[in-house]
């Protein structure tokens, strides 16, 4: 049996104050059994000061997660609160780990080190891994999740980027034991019969315009050129502008698909993403998103999870930065679209720097990848 509760606060600045909510949310005498995990989401705020620290030592299980830019409040979205959300078994177990700085050099050997700590003593791979980094790091979420396959081959990935939404997105961390990695990365693992399902949505099929060409030269993230003219030249012979502030999907070999946000143009005419871009990708254009998209593919997906899923215990849901943008003032009509849906089920809601999620492929095999503009959901049995 897997049980879900899920807390929230506001008091950034009065620990014990924080504690008293979250405690009394929490029931931990009525609702946790013997293992138990906290997820955490928060404004930066909260690990300014001690009052992270505090939270974290007031309970007895481990708290994993990232900073987010809004969360699930009571009712509407809070952008500066916190939520902690428990699981809670007395068949499953929990481990959780938080590797060192990661290099080029070093990342391997790190990863490595950190799925051999989360797996001493178990005879049998996680049922899921929830995995936490920065947004800005010296290496590439994509190349974490990368490392980290050859190490937890066909073990699920699900987790997010830190987000702060101040201007240039500083603070935007993971969080163990109650404080920022700014250059590492946390790692949790779920040790379960009940195997985790996952959903994900991003825009209508319908309004993807398909490329001819391929990718031709990238550098990570800053896509140069599409057979054979810079990004901004390609775009523009399309009819797409400069093509920034756009998502693209790229398709790779065995059937993947990441979807990437273009966030700006460098005057070299080189797009800049908000993740690894591959090379030689066949390459597709959402050429049109609004808030009515990101509230009409919220409800299709959580409409499915819900009619899927009766028997859940709860569920993470996160939603790209992306989306949130396109709603404008409207900032709550997304998440109010998720709980007319899902009903009086358990779940909590973030909005995140970019969804990390499993792509099942038709030869068994699964394949982790970093997206963006997407909303992804990870849904618990008891």
């Amino acid at each position: 049996m897997m049980k879900i509760v899920t807390a929230f606060t506001e008091e950034a600045d009065l620990a014990d104050e924080a504690i008293a909510q979250l405690t009394a949310q929490i029931k931990p005498e009525e609702n946790l059994l013997s293992h138990s995990l906290g997820i955490v989401h928060c404004h930066p705020d909260f690990f300014e000061g001690d009052t992270l620290k505090e939270i974290t030592g007031a309970f007895n299980f481990p708290l994993v997660g990232c900073v987010s830019g809004a969360i699930s409040g009571t009712e509407e979205l809070s952008g500066q609160g916190l939520s902690l959300t428990v699981l809670s078994s007395d068949e499953a177990c929990f481990t959780t780990a938080h590797s060192g700085k990661i290099t080029g050099e070093n990342l391997d050997e790190e990863v490595a080190k950190l799925y051999a700590f989360l797996t001493r003593g178990q005879t049998e791979k996680p049922a899921l891994l929830l995995l936490y980094t920065p947004f800005w790091m010296e290496v590439s979420p994509d190349h974490v999740l990368v490392s980290l396959g050859r190490q937890a081959e066909n073990v699920p990935v699900f987790g997010s980027l830190g987000l702060s939404f101040k201007g240039g997105y500083p603070d935007s961390y993971p969080l163990y034991g109650g404080e920022p990695l700014t250059n590492g990365v946390v790692l949790a693992a779920v040790f379960t019969k009940e195997k985790p399902r996952f959903y994900s949505a991003s825009f209508k099929y319908d309004r993807i315009m398909r490329l001819n060409d391929p990718v031709t030269a990238t550098d990570g993230k800053i896509l140069i050129s599409i057979g054979g003219k810079t990004f901004r030249e390609y775009m523009e012979t399309n009819g797409l502008g400069t093509g920034e502030n756009l998502p693209y999907f790229f398709y790779g070999p065995e059937g993947s698909e990441i979807l990437r946000f273009c966030v700006t143009v460098t005057p070299d005419g080189s797009g800049v993403f908000a993740g690894e871009v591959p090379v030689n990708a066949a390459i597709g254009v959402c050429t049109w998103v609004s808030k009515e998209d990101v509230v009409e593919t919220a409800a299709e997906l959580i409409s499915q999870v819900s009619g899927e899923c009766g028997e859940m215990s709860g569920c993470l849901i996160y939603s790209c930065m992306a989306r949130r943008i396109l709603l404008g003032a409207d900032k709550n009509v997304e998440l109010q679209a998720i709980r007319k849906h899902i009903g009086d089920r358990v779940f909590t809601f973030a909005y995140c720097g970019g969804e990390m999620f499993p792509q099942f492929l038709e030869n068994g095999k699964i394949i982790n990848q970093l997206q963006n503009d997407t909303l992804i959901v990870c849904v618990f049995y008891g």
